[in-house]
């Protein structure tokens, strides 16, 4: 038995206090939720086979060699940031099998780090968490975010070094840790959620936040996520480039919508042909007549396709046939614009066209043909030109609140509802146009049995019938 002057000494103590914080740390914390979430978004990514890699990703290490080995400073060149970061990164993630000359990096690394960097913001935090965290016990330390910043700052040179002391202060104040010995991921988080100028250096990434200032302006440098955001979403220039040269194996991966393409380009060409050669030759209109009935021919089998692309549930019945090797499918949303784009340039055209024929006619006056039925133009009471008012009035509607910066800048809801006015536009289509519903028939019907089918499914107790359990509100209000 000790005595009650037996002294324990001070590295036991020392030990035993670390244990027991370690104890409470376990005990009285919370689940780590937010933690839990970002690891798994973080695992689906980096397990993300091949085949599910985004497009623009893939386009963006195309010119890669595909199984050469590459250096971390290779890596870092291509994505424009420091082979301290990507080392940190690679052995964070457990990215590369490592062998006796090191860890083996390809272009699937390259991949794995893009989609990463452009994942959600909970994904970037914990990546940076993990980077800081060096010996991986889910905590950041006083030392390891000194020795990592320090690290950062001594490779890139971003600032003097006896300032270095001066600007770990301010970073360990800026993440709490000079009252803390140590944070977990749920604290480091709230952190820099609740720091605009963290968040800000965290949304970049590999740059350092503005507050550390420097004596001379740094030249601006473009980072990863810059140039990512670049290549996905402005197409830079080299990219737009690259995609401009039409090569042999690009025709053979994209040979079914090239094939659409060039089918759906030549039934155009051939209606634009029937009606030039029917109205000169046998009703010897004048070229007023003959560029607004082309664009009237034209309409009638685009408005028709633009109903037919969007068949949501055909389309996943194609899917899982083996037509889907013969149709791009996958497309036709994109499609979907496209043909909006193309019939907002059409109807222009059949506008124009009839409006200056209606000046030039001398039956009646302009205001007559076209605010009036008394001319009878049309098949259902001379409504051919007020209707053809209408349509103009809605069609300009759907195609400004279809606008990427409506959709995108948080009046969804707007896009939404004025796209429903496609309902009268069909039905005023159908009156304005003589033969339009040949045309429509066959999709307008096929379009009314989905719709059906969902309204049935959606109050099938077996089938449709959902229930709201919880909800979350995220970050910007998801």
């Amino acid at each position: 038995m000790d005595s009650p002057n037996t002294q324990i000494p001070y590295a036991t103590v020392l030990a035993k206090s670390t244990s027991f914080e370690l104890f409470l740390d376990s005990v009285l914390s919370e689940p780590n939720n937010k933690l839990l979430a970002a690891e798994i978004t973080l695992q689906e990514l980096l397990n993300e086979p091949y085949k599910f890699v985004p497009s623009h990703i893939r386009k963006y290490t195309d010119h890669l060699p595909q199984e050469k080995p590459m250096s971390t400073e290779e890596i870092a060149q291509i994505l424009n940031t420091q082979p301290f970061i990507v080392s940190r990164l690679i052995r964070a993630l457990s990215l590369a099998p490592v062998n006796e000359d090191g860890p083996r990096l390809n272009i699937s690394v390259v991949q794995k780090l893009i989609r990463v960097f452009n994942s959600t913001i909970d994904v970037r935090c914990l990546l940076l968490f993990k980077m800081l965290d060096a010996n991986n016990d889910q905590y950041v330390s006083r030392s390891e975010l000194s020795s990592f910043y320090t690290s950062c700052l001594e490779t890139i040179k971003y600032v003097e070094t006896s300032r270095v002391p001066s600007v770990m202060e301010i970073l360990l104040k800026r993440y709490h840790l000079n009252v803390k010995r140590r944070i977990r991921f749920d604290e480091f988080y709230s952190v820099v959620m609740n720091d605009e100028i963290l968040l800000e250096s965290l949304a970049i990434f590999t740059d350092f936040p503005t507050w550390i200032s420097i004596e001379k302006p740094s030249p601006i440098r473009q980072n990863i996520i810059q140039r990512c955001c670049t290549s996905c979403c402005q197409h830079d220039y080299n990219d737009e480039e690259r995609t401009r040269k039409i090569t042999l194996d690009r025709l053979k991966n994209n040979i079914a919508r090239v094939t659409t393409f060039v089918l759906y380009i030549m039934v155009n060409i051939a209606l634009m042909l029937y009606v030039i050669i029917y109205r000169v030759t046998v009703s010897k209109a004048n070229v007023f007549v003959v560029f607004a009935r082309i664009g009237g021919m034209l309409l009638n089998f685009n408005c028709s396709l633009i109903i037919v692309v969007m068949l949501k549930r055909s389309i996943f019945l194609i899917r899982a046939t083996p037509l889907h090797r013969f149709l791009p499918i996958d497309d036709h949303i994109d499609f979907h614009k496209f043909l909006g784009r193309f019939i907002g340039t059409l109807s222009i055209l059949h506008t124009i066209a009839h409006a200056i024929n209606f000046g030039i006619s001398k039956d009646h006056s302009w205001p007559v043909y076209m605010f009036t039925t008394r001319p009878r133009i049309g098949w259902i009471g001379g409504f051919a030109p007020l209707s053809g008012i209408f349509l103009c009035i809605i069609l300009l509607v759907m195609t400004i609140c279809s606008m990427h910066w409506i959709r995108r800048g948080g009046h969804f809801q707007v896009f939404y509802w004025t796209h429903l006015l496609y309902m009268p536009f069909f039905v005023l289509l159908i009156f304005h146009a003589t033969n339009f519903w040949k045309w429509v028939i066959g999709p307008l019907t096929i379009l009314f049995l989905e719709k059906l089918y969902s309204l049935c499914t959606r109050y099938w107790a077996n089938r449709g019938r959902t229930y709201l359990l919880s909800a979350t509100i995220e970050q910007s209000n998801v």
